[in-house]
């Protein structure tokens, strides 16, 4: 028990130090997933009609399905819900690797506050404030607290791995900064692998639950 608590007393210090350590990063990709957030949620209020009535039936249908648990393939849903968060990963991975680098980390991180903000807003604009936030919670909350930070780490890593490239032209210093990167994207992988179970098996669940009693 003890080895344990040592273990994950260790774990936080290096977590702890990292994010001390790159501060300004963090908080530049935290800054540009808000500003995604935001969008997502101003183009909802600035969509025409014709779009709105398109989404509200789509999450209607969407609503029904998880209520009557009907047409609901969790093995389908969970493969593509692997696939999409660990494609993000490589995304990060291979961007951080190549000239174009910090544009694409970035746009990544601004693309996916985006998609979020969006489907949030949607979620309330189509089902009202109180049922909508019910909604938009169980579907999306649980699965986030993993992916948010996950995606947000993977970002910071990038681009310290992009300036390193760009700093320093000696190719063992590249190389090592590339395993180093890419060892630490491997266990984000891992990450996204939990968050992708949590978001079909946990958030479903738990969706069930709640639209069976609003």
């Amino acid at each position: 028990m003890s080895k344990l608590k040592s273990k994950r007393s260790k774990f936080g210090t290096i977590l702890y130090n990292h994010i001390l350590n790159n501060k300004r990063g963090y908080l530049i990709v935290s800054i540009l997933f808000f500003i995604g957030l935001m969008l997502g949620v101003f183009l909802i209020n600035n969509t025409a009609n014709t779009q709105i009535e398109e989404i509200n039936q789509y999450l209607n249908t969407l609503v029904n399905q998880i209520k009557n648990y009907t047409n609901i393939d969790l093995l389908k849903l969970f493969k593509y819900a692997v696939f999409s968060n660990f494609m993000i990963i490589i995304l990060l991975w291979f961007g951080a690797s190549t000239i174009i680098g910090i544009p694409v980390v970035y746009g990544t991180v601004l693309i996916k506050g985006f998609s979020i903000g969006y489907t949030i807003s949607s979620i309330i604009y189509c089902f009202g404030i109180g049922k909508g936030t019910l909604i938009a919670l169980s579907l999306l909350l649980l699965h986030n607290i993993i992916f948010i930070p996950t995606m947000l780490a993977t970002g910071v890593s990038g681009t310290n791995l992009y300036k390193s490239i760009m700093k320093n032209k000696n190719r063992d210093n590249i190389k090592t900064e590339i395993i180093r990167h890419t060892i630490f994207c491997t266990l984000m992988l891992l990450l996204m692998l939990v968050a992708s179970l949590i978001e079909v098996y946990g958030s479903t669940a738990i969706s069930i639950f709640l639209l069976k009693n609003i």
